[in-house]
């Protein structure tokens, strides 16, 4: 397997939450937690990135169950399930 400098600094966690997250999903994941209604397109303007890519990691951290979307999608909001803050 190919890593990016980034997941091997981060496939060593002792609790194992961030293994194989990149820096990009773990600042995705703090900006969720920290604001359970922000959007898409916030969170790329905060990031520097295009939408798009946003839309790219979500759907990977949902895959990896640790993040989901509760509500609709003008009202709802994001609900971060487990990750280790300590190692951002």
């Amino acid at each position: 397997m190919n890593y990016s400098e980034n997941q091997i600094e981060n496939r060593d966690n002792t609790f194992g939450i961030n293994c194989g997250l990149n820096k990009t999903q773990q600042r995705i994941i703090k900006l969720l937690f920290e604001n359970p209604i922000i959007t898409t397109q916030a969170i790329a303007d905060s990031l520097g990135i295009s939408r798009r890519t946003v839309d790219n990691h979500i759907s990977q951290l949902k895959k990896a169950r640790l993040v989901e979307r509760e509500g609709a999608k003008k009202n709802g909001m994001w609900i971060v399930k487990q990750f280790d803050f300590d190692n951002i």
